[in-house]
């Protein structure tokens, strides 16, 4: 059986309208002007085994992601996880 690790990652929008990360797994990342395309967040998640699990969208909190992929072993060699921002 699967043992799963989880990567929470939430958006804000930023001065030009665009979505752009705000805080990974309780860590507040720092915004570049302007900020990283979704599409590329999410294409360099991929690439680290990382699939998107959930989406949330409710008008009273910022959206939400929660990405998941297979949990590594401890001695493995593979990174963890890089920051988004």
């Amino acid at each position: 059986m699967h043992k799963w690790e989880y990567l929470f990652v939430s958006l804000i929008r930023d001065e030009w309208g665009a979505w752009a990360v705000r805080q990974q797994n309780d860590v507040q990342i720092a915004q570049r002007q302007p900020a990283t395309p979704l599409y590329e967040v999410s294409n360099r998640l991929g690439e680290e085994g990382w699939e998107l699990f959930y989406y949330s969208v409710a008008s009273e909190v910022p959206p939400e992601m929660i990405f998941k992929r297979p949990k590594q072993e401890e001695d493995s060699a593979q990174p963890r996880i890089r920051s988004l921002g």
